[in-house]
């Protein structure tokens, strides 16, 4: 589910430590359920800022539902950045692009979604990564 350096091991039961918030109702608490939380708790732990993390596993595995959750546990008053990648996504979109302004001949930086959400340190998530198109691969 992550896998980065020692953290790809599974860990046993008793390794399995959240914080004391309850698990929202739609995740089911197994011990797979619990032990990706706690993987992921770990990678985001790393000091002084977590790297970027990617979650892979198969269509309808959990993931971007365990990240919500992760959200909602350690930044409750933020909201999630998704976005559903298609063969239309364009960088533009995600980064920004120079547009023209009322003044000829001047241009102006129009940031994209990801720069802004980069900008104000909100978490992103990218589904569908697979699909990016050859032009922001």
């Amino acid at each position: 589910f992550y896998k980065r350096g020692s953290l790809s091991a599974h860990l046993d039961q008793d390794d399995v430590i959240l914080p004391d918030v309850p698990v929202e109702k739609s995740l089911v608490p197994t011990h797979t359920t619990l032990e990706n939380l706690s993987l992921l708790a770990t990678a985001l732990s790393e000091e002084p800022h977590p790297p970027p993390i990617m979650l892979c596993g198969p269509q309808g595995s959990g993931k971007s539902s365990i990240l919500r959750e992760m959200l909602r546990v350690c930044r409750p008053s933020d909201s999630l950045l998704e976005f559903h990648i298609d063969e239309e996504t364009d960088s533009k979109t995600l980064i920004g692009s120079y547009s023209t302004t009322d003044v000829p001949g001047e241009f102006e930086w129009r940031p994209g979604a990801l720069t802004h959400a980069s900008r104000e340190g909100r978490w992103v998530l990218f589904e569908d990564l697979d699909r990016v198109p050859v032009e922001i691969q």
